[in-house]
């Protein structure tokens, strides 16, 4: 029988810092220059696919998480309705942001 406590401890335990500040100017300029030129609904479908991608023991910075559902909400207001066709790939990722966030 397992406890609450160590399930929660076992999840959360390993958890890795966020990027140094280098690296993270690093990714930053990475992802500026994969994206330059592309309409702001790519950027910011391309971004929640970046942070979605991250390894997910690295503990985000608050303003990351803020910003991130900041994103989020205006990308689907940028989608209108596109749960047209379930399997559709785009319908398919929307579901998948829409799961997670």
């Amino acid at each position: 029988d397992v406890k609450a406590g160590s399930v929660a401890k076992s999840l959360f335990a390993d958890t890795k810092t966020w990027f140094t500040e280098d690296e993270e100017k690093e990714e930053v300029c990475r992802f500026l220059t994969e994206n330059s030129g592309k309409t702001i609904w790519y950027l910011m479908k391309n971004f929640l696919d970046y942070v979605f991608r991250l390894e997910n023991r690295m503990v985000w910075p608050e303003e990351l998480v803020t910003f991130t559902a900041k994103v989020y909400n205006c990308w689907r207001i940028h989608l209108a309705d596109p749960i047209d066709n379930p399997d559709d790939k785009f319908t398919q990722e929307f579901l998948r942001y829409y799961i997670i966030g």
